[in-house]
């Protein structure tokens, strides 16, 4: 078992001193990352809520059997300024989840939480895109898609580049 001394006799004389700086220079660079990836935008850092707002309605995304009291639940936290819940509720009027497949209420919803959540845009931009309750306008689409991927959305940057790509909407 090396001791306090023996470890500070290595760091301090000859080749020790290297190998001291070489663990100093990793240990500064781990902190570096370490603090610049707290600092760094995450791939939702767009949104100007809280994560934690809207977890009420994490629990129902990727459900399709949705109840009405649960409805009337993400109904509620969307109509209470929850942008999350918004968008959930959104693509439910879209897909027809709990409720008949409303388009204009879809848009509605999604505009509606645009605001705060930019990720919003990627849906109303599929919408324009697919022609959902609008005639196909890829103009828009793509002006929806650019918004999005202003605002840090890399699946509206690949949505917007198809349409570039295939030179659609402009």
């Amino acid at each position: 078992m090396l001791s306090l001394n023996a470890i500070l006799s290595f760091c301090l004389v000859g080749n020790g001193l290297y190998y001291m700086s070489i663990v100093k220079l990793f240990f500064l660079l781990f902190v570096f990352l370490f603090v610049g990836a707290c600092k760094s935008p995450t791939p939702h850092s767009y949104y100007k809520i809280s994560p934690v707002e809207g977890a009420e309605c994490l629990r129902y995304l990727d459900r399709a059997d949705i109840a009405a009291d649960e409805f009337m639940e993400v109904n509620s936290f969307a109509n209470a300024g929850n942008y999350l819940c918004r968008v959930l509720l959104a693509s439910w009027y879209e897909r027809g989840v709990a409720v008949p497949i409303d388009y204009d209420k879809a848009r509605e919803v999604y505009q509606a939480a645009a605001e705060a959540n930019p990720a919003a845009y990627l849906a109303l931009g599929r919408m324009a895109k697919l022609g959902r309750g609008q005639e196909v306008d890829y103009v828009l689409a793509r002006q929806l898609y650019k918004r999005a991927s202003d605002a840090g959305s890399l699946q509206a940057t690949t949505e917007l580049g198809k349409l570039m790509e295939g030179g659609k909407g402009g």
